[in-house]
């Protein structure tokens, strides 16, 4: 592969990374887990669509918010009649104190039921995977978390005050209740003339288990169990901003059209709302995470190969010098040939032939004393120089030959006209 293609390469690769992380990462889609209109594996469509073929069930979706529902967060003037089974799928772990905070006690006592499905619960030693026994069968639980009952008496963690409901268990079947070695998975209160009810799978009978059908036999024995009619709260899943939204949707099917709730309309299920697309999240998108995403590009790119932009330099191959290597081979040999003083003697009289010629005495034999004299009346250095690199040692050591080598090359600097 060519090097000037691998930087845009790597940016290419870099860029789709990069988008792939904005679609997966965009928000908008979290809120429909556990949603009746998700068909995804984590929504609860298929369930929903079960319970609506039988036309003897009254379940409908609630899609407005709960300060709406008649009598739920504040007194109406006039409290409906007719108690319903209020059914909310989270998606998500919710802490079971904020859901008792959430939840009116005099609503409640007035013989509602709710059903909260997704309860934070201590992780336990259980499998992720298990069987959970019930009436309608061994029941799919994947989490690890289970309810303790007994840890119920006290909050676990400082949640701020917390308006306590009564907490003992209603005399029934052991339908509605249900757990393993490990600790409780479903389990009730009893709240007056109604009922609080507790699941701590958040996707107990979610789209995939459809092939499990005692998860969604289980689950429609759950919310039918008070025969009440059943309200699908879907403000939870983005039914809760706009105003002149219906508040139960009760689309027409194959069944008869259900009845009017006492103190409830019943009316026509609104549009969905579109789908989150790319370009609506990038106009949301804080300007902080695009220089964010922008800086992490470049610094990709710089860091390939630790260079700037533009076309890479090319390394000029390296000149081999024949003589400098023959010298160095040479040297080797007579090195390991133990040829010192052979050098030292070819070097002496080559050192001496120099001094004579740059001191203008040819063919004269010389002293050492005396070609030291003369070298030090023409360069003014001192003689001391010239006398130690023509009379060297008989034998050196290699520390003596450096030295040697050393002073020659102080005499050769010296030497050098300016």
């Amino acid at each position: 592969m060519s090097n000037r293609k691998r930087p845009w390469i790597l940016g290419a690769l870099a860029i789709a990374a990069l988008l792939l992380l904005t679609l997966g990462l965009a928000p908008g889609g979290s809120n429909l887990q556990g949603s009746t209109y998700n068909r995804t594996p984590f929504g609860y469509g298929a369930w929903y669509a079960q319970m609506r073929q039988d036309c003897s069930l009254d379940i409908r979706r609630w899609q407005r918010s709960l300060d709406d529902l008649p009598g739920f967060y504040r007194q109406a003037r006039e409290q409906p009649p007719q108690a319903i089974t209020l059914l909310r799928f989270y998606g998500e772990f919710v802490q079971p104190w904020a859901l008792q905070r959430s939840t009116p006690e005099d609503w409640v006592n007035r013989g509602n039921v709710i059903i909260h499905v997704g309860v934070r619960s201590p992780v336990t030693r259980a499998p992720f995977r298990s069987q959970v026994d019930t009436s309608v069968g061994p029941v799919q639980v994947e989490t690890r978390r289970r309810m303790d009952l007994d840890d119920l008496e006290e909050p676990q963690e400082d949640v701020g005050p917390v308006e306590q409901v009564s907490m003992t268990l209603p005399s029934a079947t052991d339908d509605e209740a249900i757990a393993d070695e490990y600790g409780t998975v479903v389990w009730q209160e009893a709240v007056g003339a109604g009922r609080v009810i507790y699941v701590v799978p958040p996707f107990l009978a979610a789209n995939a288990y459809q092939t499990t059908l005692q998860n969604f036999a289980y689950l429609t024995q759950l919310v039918t169990e008070p025969g009440l009619p059943i309200l699908v709260d879907e403000s939870l899943h983005g039914y809760s901003e706009a105003a002149d939204q219906e508040a139960i949707a009760d689309p027409e099917e194959a069944c008869p059209p259900r009845p009017e709730l006492e103190g409830f309309t019943v009316e026509e299920l609104p549009p969905l709302p579109p789908p989150p697309t790319l370009w609506g999240y990038l106009a949301k998108t804080p300007l902080l995470i695009v220089a964010t995403q922008a800086i992490a590009l470049l610094v990709l790119l710089l860091w390939d190969q630790n260079r700037r932009f533009g076309p890479p330099q090319i390394i000029p191959p390296v000149t081999v010098d024949n003589s400098q290597a023959y010298i160095n081979a040479l040297a080797g040999v007579l090195m390991k040939a133990g040829c010192q003083p052979f050098m030292v003697n070819l070097i002496l009289q080559a050192e001496r032939r120099r001094l004579q010629t740059f001191l203008g005495l040819h063919d004269h034999d010389l002293s050492p004393e005396a070609i030291a004299q003369a070298w030090s009346q023409q360069t003014h250095h001192p003689p001391d120089d010239v006398v130690a690199l023509l009379t060297p040692k008989q034998s050196m050591s290699q520390q003596d030959l450096l030295l040697w080598l050393r002073t020659i090359q102080r005499v050769r600097q010296q030497s050098t006209p300016t």
